[in-house]
């Protein structure tokens, strides 16, 4: 972010001595613009944070195979690729602004279903539910995002726009991997703590299912309600997003 930052202010500058530049960034503050790549970036955020957390959980705390995880994954996974797809059939029913805020809240209503199932026992009828919601939301914002954040740009500026855009995406994934494993460790030592025996008599062993259910539980909460906030963040960005009318 900071190198990203400091390029932003190097092409300024590039732009003022009116010299060669790499990027055009003078775009950066048309507001619909600015607005949709935050909602990209947040999208690829839990996106990536859920696909790295989850995994990780299924496989290591309840012992599913690595196929067992992928059939767990599967009705998200369609429900984003049915859905990005009829999400540009709701654009000509409906303001694409609208849909991608109805997108956005079924995301967030999706995690927030899932914050709380995560335990030792958890299996694949816990997750079906949240998981499938939280993917038809990311599917209705994959539809629009693309669209109404690069229609705001003037054509003869697209190509930039575009490679920024693009750009900010892949900061979003890594952000959220990142960013939400160390919340996913954060929440897990937590968890361990406070399900220590109190008082602690030193040398005592702690594992015991309930405290190892503790800590695990406590890991996923923290981590889908830091998703959540993020979920938060880009419902209000996308208010931001001009209306564009409806696609005939």
């Amino acid at each position: 972010m900071i190198f990203l930052g400091g390029f932003y202010f190097c092409e300024r500058q590039q732009i003022r001595k009116s010299k060669d530049i790499l990027v055009d960034v003078t775009i950066l503050p048309e507001r619909s613009y600015v607005a949709g790549n935050v909602v990209s970036i947040g999208q690829k955020f839990i996106t990536a944070g859920f696909i790295f957390i989850f995994p990780l959980f299924y496989e290591v705390v309840t012992g599913a195979s690595a196929y067992e995880t992928c059939i767990a994954l599967v009705p998200m996974s369609l429900a984003i690729v049915v859905f990005s797809i009829l999400g540009a059939r709701f654009a000509s029913w409906f303001e694409p602004k609208y849909v991608i805020l109805g997108g956005i809240a079924l995301a967030g209503a999706g995690l927030a279903a899932l914050r709380n199932v995560f335990s030792l026992t958890t299996g694949i009828s816990d997750i079906l539910a949240g998981s499938l919601i939280f993917g038809i939301g990311l599917g209705i914002v994959l539809s629009q995002v693309t669209n109404l954040t690069l229609s705001s740009i003037r054509s003869e500026r697209q190509t930039d726009a575009s490679g920024i855009y693009n750009t900010t995406r892949q900061v979003g994934s890594s952000l959220g991997t990142a960013i939400i494993g160390i919340v996913l460790a954060l929440g897990f030592v937590h968890g361990l703590s406070s399900g220590m025996p109190s008082p602690y008599i030193p040398g005592q062993p702690l594992v015991s299912i309930g405290f190892s259910e503790a800590a695990v539980s406590q890991g996923m909460e923290w981590a889908f309600i830091a998703m959540i906030l993020v979920v938060i963040g880009m419902f209000i960005a996308a208010l931001f997003i001009r209306k564009t009318g409806k696609i005939v």
